[in-house]
């Protein structure tokens, strides 16, 4: 019977700070703008934009944060300062505009502001305080088709560049209660955001690129350059937490289980692991597979980004289980056909929600699996036999 030794090591990879500031991008109220591939919200649906804006004077005209759809009543998404340095908002046609009532957005100092609607009402936020609202009797019209997100200028049909800095900037398909609004201003890990549809958290600092951390709608810079990468000290994102798992050094282990301060991924075909977002501070982790716990320790997350080696770990799990099963064709399409060197007792399927997909009794080494009614995606098999669990992943097309 074999015996592994079983190495992990953490890397720790700086996401958005390494003892500097996070950046923004300074647009100059001329023809600067980001162009992404972010459709937007569409219909009457409820909706949240949130930004961070810094206005470096007073004065200087109307100022669009962030715009998207099209030039027709009810159409538009214009969120911005206006002329006389009020936060306002216009959906275009008679009646749909709300402009704030309260204060001005203070200049020469960073401001968090939202727009929140409901499907019926908008609400106006400036530093978590609410300093308009309006029920707007027609509604938002927000037809597919148009434009798709911009940051720092308006749609076609007239031109109100942004002169200021801009930073975080966030889209939800909900409408933000006030409290939510203030929690979220600054958010560490967007993917554990349900309803945040796409984040630029502007940490990218170089290139012609700006980053969506939700989904993968990128943005492109438009007549700017370099120079307009600035610092900011509005949010910090923290560090990425990097597992490798390997065998006897050299060899990956592929769908080991990470679990990291209570969220849990999995190791990929190099044997990593990447979390996300850990600001500074010690965090528990484990490490398992297929049943077998390897490892349950703390690592500590610091400043300086260090490669810090965590102790070897001797697991006598036995023979190298997971190589037991032979799962054909993977990716599969309406057949699968599952083959192991054990006697499979039972056997389970798993989507990615941790959703049982089916149960069966198998007490045989071979299994023909009908997979024509699953979902496309990636699934989990769990084969239990008499005195293992082993687990695999396969991709149904």
């Amino acid at each position: 019977m074999k015996k592994f030794l079983l190495f992990s090591f953490v890397i720790f990879l700086l996401s958005g700070f390494d003892g500097k500031a996070q950046t923004a991008l300074e647009f100059d109220g001329v023809d600067d703008y980001v162009q992404t591939s972010y459709p937007g919200i569409n219909g009457n649906n409820p909706r949240t934009l949130m930004a961070w804006i810094y206005l470096d004077e007073a004065g200087s005209g109307i100022r669009c944060i962030m715009d998207y759809g099209e030039n027709s009543p009810y159409s538009r998404n214009t969120f911005m300062v206006n002329g006389s340095g009020y936060l306002s908002y216009l959906s275009g046609g008679s009646g749909s505009g709300l402009t704030a009532d309260v204060a001005s957005v203070p200049v020469g100092e960073w401001v968090s502001v939202a727009l929140v609607y409901d499907g019926s009402n908008a609400f106006l936020y400036q530093n978590g305080e609410q300093v308009g609202t309006k029920t707007f009797a027609s509604g938002i019209n927000t037809s597919t088709g148009g434009e798709n997100f911009k940051i720092g200028q308006r749609v076609a049909g007239g031109s109100i560049p942004f002169n200021g800095i801009i930073d975080a900037i966030g889209v939800w398909d909900v409408a933000l209660t006030q409290q939510e609004v203030i929690d979220y201003a600054c958010i560490g890990n967007p993917l554990l955001y349900e309803n945040l549809l796409t984040y630029y958290n502007f940490g990218d600092g170089s290139g012609t690129i700006l980053t969506d951390q939700a989904n993968g709608k990128n943005g492109t810079l438009m007549n700017m350059d370099e120079e307009d990468w600035v610092e900011s000290d509005v949010c910090t994102y923290g560090h990425n937490v990097t597992f490798v798992i390997t065998s006897g050094g050299t060899i990956q282990i592929e769908d080991a289980t990470v679990n990291l301060d209570g969220e849990v991924k999995y190791t990929n075909e190099n044997g990593k692991a990447t979390f996300y977002y850990y600001t500074p501070g010690v965090y528990v982790y484990t490490i398992s597979k297929d049943g077998y716990e390897l490892e349950s320790a703390e690592v500590e997350v610091i400043d300086e980004g260090a490669l810090v080696d965590v102790e070897p770990v001797i697991s006598s799990i036995g023979e190298n289980a997971w190589s037991k099963i032979n799962i054909h064709p993977n990716p599969a399409k309406d057949m699968v056909n599952i083959k192991s060197s054990i006697v499979m007792n039972k056997v389970m399927i798993y989507n990615l929600m941790g959703q049982v997909a089916k149960r069966l009794n198998s007490n045989s080494s071979l299994l023909n699996l009908n997979v024509s009614d699953f979902e496309s995606g990636v699934c989990f098999i769990k084969v239990f036999s008499s005195d293992q669990i082993i687990t695999k992943k396969f991709v149904i097309e």
